[in-house]
């Protein structure tokens, strides 16, 4: 029972975090913003739900939230890549830099990705240690043999 309560508390911390980043990114959108520690708060609730997933060893909840994060991760790269292919195919030149990169559009969209890459590397972070004691102990029991 009280791991399924750790499971539930580690979900509900990740949704918690990324509702507390878009509140984050409103609030910070109506600041006089004249230091990058504005713009950097977002960040914050992604690190600190990364801390959490880095030191759970609850797979199955760390899959749920690794699998919810790739969806969106691989959407936003999706549509990047998409918007870079029409900037190829076509004979008129859009600099989509220009129109989305240099506005709010732009701080929400790299943020949102930063933040995805952010949870994403404590997940792997967290898998890599599960590995390398998986490893460390199979080591063990076959030298006791």
């Amino acid at each position: 029972m009280k791991k399924n309560k750790i499971s539930d508390s580690l979900f509900h911390g990740y949704l918690i975090s990324i509702i507390t980043t878009i509140l984050l990114i409103i609030w910070v959108r109506f600041q006089p913003i004249d230091s990058i520690y504005w713009l950097l708060m977002p960040l914050i609730p992604a690190i600190t739900i990364s801390m959490f997933i880095l030191f759970s060893r609850n797979n199955q909840v760390r899959t749920i939230i690794k699998s919810c994060n790739d969806t969106i991760l691989y959407s936003v790269t999706a549509l990047t890549t998409s918007l870079l292919i029409l900037n190829t195919l076509s004979g008129k030149k859009i600099d989509f830099f220009q129109a989305l990169m240099t506005n709010l559009i732009g701080y929400i969209l790299l943020l949102t990705y930063t933040i995805l890459l952010t949870i994403k590397s404590g997940i792997a972070a967290s898998e890599s240690i599960d590995f390398i004691k998986a490893i460390r102990s199979s080591d063990q029991g076959s030298h006791q043999k």
